[in-house]
């Protein structure tokens, strides 16, 4: 991707991830909304060579113990820049884990390529995936400190992109 486009799309999802996806919302579980018609992958030819993705900073407190316990991520996924400048969507799973201070899991999520296929949205940035991460049952209970999220993706053919870097999160009991 041309430096230029990269710089005006970080410079986007810095704004939040929240404020990308505007009013589409996906949750995973059995409440999920439903759609009239699922958004189609790209037009085959086109894979995305590599992975973008911004976690919210607010995170909420669903069962109200105290403890954080649900982030937003979206997710870009883009061709070769020669291809499109724009994120494109692709069949596959999605994996995220989040890891401590010491390097330990403190937990992961994987999104399957139904579940991945339903979270697409599209933001003002272009095509994406939008999922909220919950912790399990009691594994929100934990100090305040500032975790690792690291994401990728992998497409029904087998390519794995994995995103560069990681996004910072701010996990545990609020102060």
């Amino acid at each position: 991707m041309a430096r230029s486009a990269t710089m005006i799309l970080l410079a986007s999802v810095a704004s939040g991830p929240a404020l990308l996806a505007g009013c589409a919302s996906t949750t995973t579980g059995g409440d999920s909304p439903t759609r009239a018609e699922t958004p189609q992958a790209s037009s085959s030819g086109t894979h995305p060579t590599q992975l973008l993705l911004a976690a919210d900073s607010s995170l909420t407190d669903s069962d109200a113990n105290g403890f954080p316990d649900t982030f937003q991520v979206v997710t870009y996924l883009f061709p070769e820049s020669d291809v499109s400048a724009l994120p494109v969507w692709a069949e596959g799973t999605f994996e995220f884990t989040l890891t401590g201070p010491d390097g330990k899991p403190i937990e992961r999520w994987v999104f399957d390529q139904e579940a991945s296929r339903a979270a697409r949205v599209r933001t003002s940035v272009g095509r994406a995936e939008s999922f909220f991460l919950r912790f399990g049952e009691g594994r929100d209970r934990m100090a305040p400190t500032v975790a690792e999220l690291r994401g990728r993706f992998v497409s029904q053919d087998g390519r794995v992109l994995t995103a560069a870097g990681a996004t910072s999160v701010r996990v545990g009991a609020r102060r």
